[in-house]
């Protein structure tokens, strides 16, 4: 029974390698297939990636091209706040300029 044992290992680990190729080759009919079409996915991933990152470069040096200079924004506000003169201020202005000839 002893003398049987290395024969019966090795029968056993022939058996064992071979199921094993057989599940990874045909594992491998199913899985090679899916990969091509992952590699062609990430690839166009990569690409879409790219053509985002220089878009949005070009974005930013186009707004930082258009942003206005500091305090132009307060420089703005102030025209709009200027205040109404008034209707007396009105009157005084048209006396003023009632003697003046028109040409």
């Amino acid at each position: 029974m002893a003398e049987a044992l290395p024969d019966e290992f090795s029968k056993e680990r022939e058996a064992l390698i071979r199921q094993l190729s057989e599940l990874l080759a045909s594992q491998q009919a199913i899985l090679l297939p899916m990969l091509v079409e992952l590699r062609g996915a990430l690839e166009a991933g990569n690409l879409t990636a790219t053509s985002v990152d220089g878009a949005v470069r070009s974005i930013d040096a186009l707004v930082g091209r258009l942003k206005a200079p500091p305090g132009a924004g307060a420089a703005r506000q102030n025209v709009n706040t200027i205040p109404s003169a008034g209707p007396e201020k009105a009157m005084s202005y048209s006396k003023r300029l009632e003697p003046l000839p028109l040409s």
